[in-house]
């Protein structure tokens, strides 16, 4: 079942939809459920619904697999940069899409101190960091690594696929030894090998990712980095490494 949801956005002027789905047996049951926040909320459960008409397909996923959670999916601002500037930790400038400022703080503020409580006085939640992770694609990605990396007393576990590192390879490392990872974080880091153009572009990005890899672990972080043959950029690539991700979301 999912049910939709307003709420402030971070701005504090308009209001923000979320998704909320809930397992099968909530109805039926009195227990408590782990709680996975998703960025670009509207791309996860309806074709309808998604940016370029295919979504993650997550319920009929979830709907049939063993392990209970409770999803939030969270939209974002499609106005213009936006998502950009909501998700990105870093300043940036490409000649694609212009400046982006840096606004990823303001929405990780509005998830931990709007969003969660919401969810956790209306539903059923396990509302401590062992059973609260988020995830993400693309630049959602990177603010899930982002969220993860700086407030991992909140999110124990961070899902972070085809994340957009390559605008600020160097801050994105940084971001590791600049803060302080709490014990038992686990993040998972994916990207496809059809997602770059060229193949130095690829071999760059892998770089990157090697690099973060190698500083997580020193901080004695769970990570599970990967490469997926032939994998693309989009919902529909994504929603073959759902197996992956739950597997992983489940480690505790």
């Amino acid at each position: 079942m999912i049910e939709e949801r307003q709420l402030t956005d971070q701005y504090g002027q308009n209001q923000r939809r979320i998704w909320i789905y809930l397992p099968q047996s909530y109805k039926q049951s009195k227990k408590k459920y782990p709680v996975l926040y998703m960025l670009d909320g509207h791309n996860l459960f309806y074709d309808h619904v998604a940016t370029y008409g295919t979504s993650w397909g997550l319920k009929e996923f979830l709907d049939i697999h063993k392990h209970e959670v409770i999803v939030v999916g969270m939209d974002c601002n499609h106005k213009d940069n936006q998502r950009l500037n909501e998700y990105s930790p870093f300043d940036f400038k490409t000649k694609q899409f212009g400046k982006v400022s840096a606004n990823a703080k303001q929405t990780l503020n509005w998830i931990i101190n709007i969003v969660k409580p919401y969810i956790d006085s209306q539903y059923r939640t396990l509302a401590n960091r062992q059973n609260t992770s988020i995830a993400g694609s693309s630049m959602g990605g990177l603010m899930a690594y982002y969220s993860t990396i700086t407030r991992s007393d909140v999110f124990a576990c961070g899902i972070c696929m085809s994340s957009s590192f390559e605008f600020n390879p160097k801050e994105c490392i940084e971001l590791i030894e600049e803060n302080h990872i709490q014990p038992n974080t686990r993040i998972l880091l994916h990207i496809g090998s059809d997602e770059f153009a060229r193949k130095h572009e690829l071999a760059r990005y892998m770089n990157t990712m090697l690099t973060i890899t190698n500083q997580l672990v020193r901080k004695k972080v769970d990570v599970y980095s990967y490469l997926v043959e032939h994998g693309k950029h989009n919902e529909s690539a994504w929603n073959k490494e759902l197996s992956t991700m739950i597997q992983f979301l489940i480690k505790y």
